[in-house]
């Protein structure tokens, strides 16, 4: 389960980065890393709903 919990932390870190890049091109930077940070809030609270454990 850890191996992949890791491969998929990387592999989503990797198309952040790949698709983050893209996106800065078209639009302002500052757009880009507030959507993103909406995203990830977004992903982080499914997360903590669907894993076992205590916040």
């Amino acid at each position: 389960m850890v191996t992949g919990l890791a491969l998929a932390a990387a592999l989503v870190y990797g198309a952040a980065d790949f698709f983050g890049g893209l996106a800065s091109r078209r639009t302002p930077a500052t757009a880009v890393v507030v959507l993103s940070q909406i995203a990830g809030i977004a992903v982080l609270a499914l997360a903590w709903s669907a894993l076992p454990g205590h916040f």
